[in-house]
């Protein structure tokens, strides 16, 4: 296709899903030859890394790549797994934060409830009814999916549960304005992936 032909013409900088570009050197074992002369290899999203999925795309990806290069990895947010790797695997690695001062708000709660996939929307819509019991005023549902995202906000909507949706498919401008609805107050509750992290 149209991008077999783009990475044939050997393009300084390829800009790729891990999934696609392992699909790609899979297929093509000339490509995966020319990437022996990368320099530097960019992953956004680092805290996915260790992801079970992620891992195994990786490995395809990193298999043609010379030893000696630069990795940079980029993540909003450091998790313990990133901060292991970096301990583990990366010598004499830089660390930036653009916001060291940045901490989580003192008053947010973050909890897990663990129950059967089957039933987590269930289990859900129960602990969004105790919302205003628990005094809470506000809470966020991150969703792994756009089309997650747009099923719990559409389930709630049919429950009369008030929520905002807001993912990637959504113009710019409404999810401004689902954020800044939510932010007054207008909504208690904003369906979102993580475009809103």
């Amino acid at each position: 296709g149209e991008q077999a032909r783009q990475l044939a013409a050997r393009p300084h900088v390829v800009v790729a899903t891990p999934g696609r570009l392992r699909d790609h050197l899979v297929h093509d074992s000339e490509l995966a030859r020319s990437f022996k002369r990368l320099r530097f290899l960019v992953l956004d999203e680092a805290d996915r890394i260790l992801d079970p999925g992620f891992e195994s795309e990786l490995r395809v990806i990193l298999g043609p790549l010379p030893k000696k290069r630069q990795t940079l990895l980029f993540s909003a947010t450091i998790t313990q797994s990133i901060e292991a790797l970096q301990k583990v695997s990366l010598k004499d690695a830089y660390h930036f934060a653009a916001f060291e001062g940045l901490k989580t708000a003192q008053n947010l709660v973050q909890d897990y409830v663990l129950c059967p996939a089957k039933v987590k929307d269930v289990y859900l819509f129960h602990l969004l009814k105790r919302l205003e019991g628990m005094k809470v005023r506000s809470a966020i549902i991150f969703a792994g999916t756009k089309k997650k995202c747009q099923l719990l906000h559409r389930l709630l909507d049919e429950l009369d549960v008030k929520a905002l949706g807001m993912h990637s498919d959504m113009p710019m401008a409404k999810r401004l304005q689902a954020l800044e609805q939510f932010k007054s107050g207008l909504a208690p509750i904003l369906v979102a992936t993580d475009v809103a992290a």
